[in-house]
């Protein structure tokens, strides 16, 4: 049986000195478009990357900015609802008595391009309230 074990702080600090495969960010309280700013330094070229955000302008705001500087290519916008249908012989219709619950929002994929290994932050403001 395999037990990972806890991260120390050296471990840490050795891995934030590697660049990273893949990124996945989960911080709604934060802006996207930031902290993809801030976290790009960290990836590889090819490095696959998802951004999660309850609300699509963030995101899209993020996306016109990777385009802009050309740090990422194959962004797409997908929203996270998932509808239940009744599938009936002759008819299908979609349940309406749904509700999306705290996992409703929008991903932001794509990969990034070799122009992340020259990528400087831009130092704009992380939160929201900022």
């Amino acid at each position: 049986v395999y037990f990972p074990r806890p991260a120390t702080k050296g471990t840490l600090r050795s891995l934030a000195g590697e660049r990273f495969s893949s990124l996945i960010v989960v911080a709604p309280r934060y802006s996207p478009e930031s902290l993809v700013d801030n976290l790009a330094g960290l990836l590889c070229p090819s490095a696959a990357f998802a951004v999660f955000s309850p609300w699509l302008q963030p995101l899209v705001e993020c996306r016109c900015a990777l385009h802009k500087r050309k740090l990422a290519v194959g962004m797409k916008v997908t929203e996270t609802f998932w509808r239940e249908h009744q599938v009936l012989p002759g008819r299908t219709h979609p349940h309406m008595a749904m509700t999306t619950g705290p996992t409703g929002g929008y991903i932001l994929s794509g990969v990034m391009t070799s122009q992340v290994l020259q990528h400087k932050p831009s130092g704009r403001s992380h939160t929201e309230e900022d």
